[in-house]
């Protein structure tokens, strides 16, 4: 028998919850010495399940549990306390993900600090009360630990985290205080160095540089021409520290700005909200820029485009040897772009071989009858379980 078993919906003019049957030790009434009270069956722990000798009495039973799907936003925030007044992880977990589509963070915080407000009364005489405090003393820190970003609000002069602060001095939370502070202090200076974008790597930072210039290349064509290496020693290198900054960025990327509701709404929010996404974005721009405007130098012979182009295809090699099809696409959709494109005659002395890795890699992202790039979705996920190598 399943241990929790979809019972069905239960709907309330403010919130719809998913009902499930949960399978738990039974519990006798006060007052009973037959049996000691159990808890819920620990499936780590089998000796629960065995009957007590000489027992007769109802072994298990079926109790409901109900988990919220949807409601209000006063609701949602309701529930990140349980039943039984201790924090709900389950729903925290989901509401913090993605509460951002309809409600606003200032609009949370202000229901959660006033909830916890208006059982000061009652703590004096009711320990439940005291309980679901502490609980939303737990919702507020893990609040700052996990999503500090959703504070950072400079327009407002950080008007929730200077909430909190005054909040915690008037309920006398100390921890409360001194994390609301201390992320206050780091949020003031990361403003000062020119916001939460600027503190993530770019590729203007690289360490690398391939010996050309856009802004520069007006002043002395030829020189830049020279200056480009086209040999192959390096294309590992240059391999390696694309997915070196393509793996920063990623690993700084916050899932919840990824969501639709979020990034179509990011010509209306600051950068600041959508910033990871947007240093993503920004990175695979710039690869792409750099590929095409090093292949279209003025003044430059075909022979010497072509090498330029060969170059490319083995650093779109050795990036998916490395499993970075970020770089790896924005490489191969510079070289399909039109500007790289109609250079017939480059192309024409781009050596066989070349080429066809060049198709090889393209084919990854052919699309299919509906539009969809399957094959790069079929091998992503192949990625992901571990089973492709590098070639």
């Amino acid at each position: 028998m399943a241990m929790v078993k979809y019972w069905g919906d239960e709907k309330h003019a403010d919130a719809i919850y998913a009902v499930y049957l949960k399978k738990v030790r039974y519990v006798p009434p006060p007052g009973y010495d037959g049996v000691p009270r159990y808890r819920a069956i620990d499936p780590d722990r089998p000796q629960l399940q065995c009957p007590c000798p000489g027992s007769d009495h109802l072994q298990w039973e079926s109790v409901k549990e109900r988990v919220i799907k949807a409601g209000t936003v006063e609701k949602l925030v309701e529930c990140l306390v349980g039943a039984d007044g201790t924090m709900d992880s389950r729903h925290f977990n989901v509401f913090f993900a993605t509460y951002r589509a309809f409600a606003e963070p200032t609009n949370v915080l202000d229901r959660l600090l006033r909830r916890y407000e208006s059982l000061d009364k009652e703590v004096n005489s009711s320990t439940s009360a005291l309980v679901i405090q502490n609980s939303i003393r737990s919702i507020l820190i893990c609040w700052l630990d996990m999503y500090p970003e959703d504070f950072y609000d400079p327009d407002c002069d950080f008007a929730m985290l200077t909430n909190l602060l005054d909040f915690g001095q008037r309920s006398k939370l100390s921890d409360l205080r001194a994390k609301s502070r201390k992320l206050l202090e780091r949020f003031k200076h990361i403003q000062e160095e020119g916001g939460m974008i600027a503190a993530l790597p770019s590729l203007d930072q690289l360490a690398y540089a391939f010996g050309y210039d856009a802004s520069e290349y007006s002043k002395n064509p030829q020189e830049k021409v020279k200056m480009f290496d086209v040999g192959s020693e390096n294309c590992v290198q240059i391999a390696e520290q694309l997915t070196f900054w393509d793996a920063e960025l990623f690993r700084e990327l916050i899932i919840h700005q990824c969501q639709g509701c979020v990034w179509s709404k990011r010509h209306r929010l600051s950068n600041d909200k959508v910033y990871t996404v947007k240093a993503t974005i920004d990175q695979f721009n710039a690869v792409s820029q750099r590929v095409m405007t090093s292949i279209v130098l003025p003044d430059c012979r075909p022979d010497f485009r072509a090498k330029i182009i060969a170059k490319w295809i083995d650093i779109a090699r050795e990036l998916r040897a490395l499993k970075n099809f970020s770089s790896l696409k924005a490489v191969l959709s510079s070289l399909q772009s039109e500007p790289v494109h109609r250079l017939k005659s480059a192309w024409a002395l781009v050596p066989s071989r070349s080429m066809a890795q060049f198709r090889d890699l393209s084919s990854i992202y052919d699309m299919d009858e509906e539009g969809d790039e399957r094959n790069a979705r079929r091998i992503l996920e192949q990625v992901r379980h571990g089973s492709v190598h590098r070639d």
